[in-house]
């Protein structure tokens, strides 16, 4: 079957007869018309006349009249297409559904029609989509299972004694001077129990961390699908580095995998090779153009920033801190990380060699930040911060302290308006407690509480450590151990949510904000997959997102602000959140905003639909946060055009593929627009906070 043949494979008269049948208003317009600028005229004319009359019309159809509006504005527009090797795509989605009226011309797939015909479903019809309820979605929501639940705690003690088994074998048959050797003469019983005792040792996750397909096999039993092993083959083959940890991967069901039934399929999803991701990597372009740096020139922000790579600035108030060294290795690779291209460059790695954390561009960098004008937010990430010794770590933050004093004495002497600003706020962005949280240890906990001590010092009011967790499963009694060590450093923790496919069914979102609460930890940011093709497998629409925040997060967004109690005693906040819960009436705490990162533009979800490709992808048109600072290039070119990877249709065949009833999302083709919602006051920066007038704190997010 030829690539037309799988994609144009719709009945030309079944569709004609379903436009005649149920939209019999629009197929009169094309029917009546003499050519196809007629019929857009005709067409766009009676638009306008109904928008004339919208006190008369129900809100789901004159959302619909606006959305045609807009597609008839950006008939004919063409649109450079990053999926399809930058090729261009002509929208037409009025003249794809007139030719085939009038001539008998299909150019679309179903997934094309799909979309459309839920276009004209509102356009025509009162009804509206009726969500489920809030009691359905609760249920459902603990219907889920969860790292804690004790059937699942057993099944992957299993799998924890089958790895061990495995290890034993290992470490008995090679020759190595590592310190993790047997002594001659023990028994098996005390070498298991020996490995056993060495699990709770991080280094030695690292140690054996999974870097080829043979070891993969030997630890799983050969027991992964025969595609799995194939894809982590040829990705391998192609550049792609496997490691996976023993811990993590004994959270995974291997029994389970690839049927309806997997209830981890948002690890597994996380750490396969996808044939995507395969085919795109060697080719992946930098998602965030301000990746591609040029020495001297300032980056696509508008920033000149200090030789090297290890500065990320987009806004004026933040800065991402990138130190080399083990910080630019991770305890996992996320397939669809943000930085598969840093992976692609040889950026990013996995080597867990310590390496010396100070580097020859260190004091400029440094310089950099305390000489800043606008800069008082350092967020310090990799790779994986926490990847560094805790006597590298030291280092890091002892530089990050000196630049903090050295940014506050200038603060303080100098009488110039265009002073430095002091730093407010220090974040360390981590997925090291979802990965390996055996490398949270009270050692640890210390460093950070003595560097909160002495920063405050100078200024700092708001001290951050950004976790990673994609979903319940991930939050074992191990990560739970680990969050209470991390508390104790007296910084508030938070977390990050990559919506993926497997991420973004009904409720998982709901159930991982509550079981982070309950932990102690409040949602930061939702963000949409970003990436091309690479992501594909794994993306959900942003309608999706949108859909996600109405009919879902709602229900757990407070009324009132919560910022002060939850800063001032962080290590508490597993106690606190419970009683915000009970006091609000609400599942859960959600404090997150939904967005997507965009080129050189930051995070923003304001956007509306403006076209479609004919294989039903929307071409979305998104500006930039309004509410937020921004680097004045922003303002030179304000929105972005992003055509998406996937159409509605084909994310909801793959959740019918992961047993969902794609009837619970019927109403996603409805969301074509958006508005970035607010801030939490939460994560506003000291002095945003203080004009905060009133303690009401009601999101601002609007379809």
């Amino acid at each position: 079957m030829s690539y037309r043949e799988s994609i144009y494979n719709t009945d030309n008269n079944e569709i004609i007869i379903k436009i005649k049948l149920h939209y019999p208003l629009f197929y009169h317009h094309i029917i009546n018309s003499a050519n196809f600028n007629n019929f857009i005229n005709d067409f766009n004319g009676w638009l306008l006349s109904r928008k004339e009359k919208f006190h008369l019309i129900e809100p789901n159809q004159q959302k619909a009249i606006e959305h045609c509006l807009i597609l008839l504005a950006n008939e004919g527009s063409k649109f450079e297409d990053p999926q399809n090797n930058g090729e261009f795509i002509i929208n037409k989605p009025f003249h794809i559904l007139w030719s085939l009226i009038r001539r008998g011309e299909n150019e679309a797939s179903t997934d094309f029609y799909f979309d459309m015909f839920h276009l004209l479903e509102q356009l025509y019809y009162t009804k509206s989509y009726n969500s489920p309820t809030k009691e359905e979605l609760i249920d459902k929501m603990n219907s889920l299972s969860k790292g804690t639940d004790k059937e699942i705690i057993a099944q992957r003690q299993g799998s924890k004694n089958r790895i061990i088994r495995a290890l034993v074998h290992i470490i008995e048959t090679r020759t190595s001077n590592s310190k993790y050797a047997f002594p001659k003469g023990l028994s098996s019983q005390k070498k298991t129990a020996l490995v056993n005792q060495w699990w709770n040792d991080y280094r030695f996750h690292l140690h054996f961390a999974v870097r080829n397909t043979e070891q993969l096999n030997a630890l799983t039993g050969n027991k992964l699908p025969k595609n799995v092993i194939q894809n982590f083959e040829k990705g391998n083959q192609k550049g792609i580095p496997i490691f996976i940890n023993p811990y993590y991967l004994s959270l995974l069901n291997i029994e389970a995998i690839n049927t309806p039934q997997q209830l981890d399929k948002c690890i597994s999803d996380y750490i396969f090779f996808s044939d995507d991701l395969i085919s795109s990597f060697g080719k992946i372009k930098s998602w965030e153009k301000e990746d591609e740096l040029e020495e001297g020139k300032a980056n696509a922000a508008g920033w000149i920033l200090p030789k090297g790579d290890s500065v990320h600035r987009r806004y004026p108030q933040v800065a991402i801190f990138m130190p080399k060294g083990s910080g630019r290795s991770c305890a996992g690779l996320c397939v669809s990380c943000q930085r598969m291209y840093g992976f692609q460059k040889g950026q990013l790695n996995f080597s867990t060699k310590q390496s010396k954390t100070t580097e020859c561009n260190r004091k400029e960098v440094m310089s950099y930040f305390a000489n800043d004008t606008q800069l008082r937010d350092i967020l310090i990430t990799g790779g994986d911060t926490l990847m560094n010794s805790n006597a590298s770590l030291k280092k890091i933050l002892d530089d990050v302290l000196k630049m903090i004093q050295e940014k506050h004495l200038l603060w303080q002497s100098s009488h110039s308006k265009n002073k430095p600003l002091p730093i407010q706020r220090v974040r360390i962005g981590t997925r090291i407690p979802a990965y390996l949280p055996q490398r949270i240890n009270n050692e640890l906990s210390s460093l950070l509480y003595q560097f909160k001590i002495k920063a405050k010092k100078y200024g700092v009011d708001q001290f951050i450590i950004q976790t990673h967790f994609e979903s319940a499963m991930e939050l074992t009694p191990e990560v739970s151990k680990a969050i209470e060590i991390l508390q104790s450093s007296q910084w508030l923790i938070s977390n990050q949510h990559v919506f993926t496919l497997a991420s973004s069914r009904r409720t998982h979102s709901m159930q991982l904000r509550r079981e982070l609460n309950l932990l102690g930890i409040v949602p930061y940011y939702t963000f949409v997959v970003k990436g091309f093709n690479e992501n594909k497998a794994n993306y959900a629409p942003v309608a999706r997102i949108v859909q996600e925040h109405w009919e879902e997060k709602q229900m757990g967004i407070p009324q009132n602000n919560y910022s002060k109690i939850l800063y001032r005693n962080p290590e508490d906040n597993a106690r606190i959140l419970k009683d915000i819960l009970q006091k609000e009436s609400i599942p859960f705490f959600a404090s997150d905003r939904s967005i997507i990162n965009l080129p050189a533009l930051g995070k923003s979800l304001s956007f509306q639909q403006i076209g479609i490709s004919a294989d039903g992808r929307r071409i979305l048109q998104f500006t930039h946060d309004k509410k937020r600072q921004h680097s004045p290039r922003v303002h030179e070119n304000d929105s972005v055009i992003i055509i998406e990877t996937k159409s509605i249709a084909a994310y909801l065949r793959q959740l019918a593929l992961m047993g969902e009833n794609v009837n619970d999302y019927k109403g996603i083709y409805t969301y074509s627009s958006s508005i970035t919602e607010d801030i939490n006051p939460l994560f506003l920066y000291p002095k945003e906070k203080s004009s905060i007038k009133s303690q009401n704190y009601i999101h601002n997010i609007r379809k």
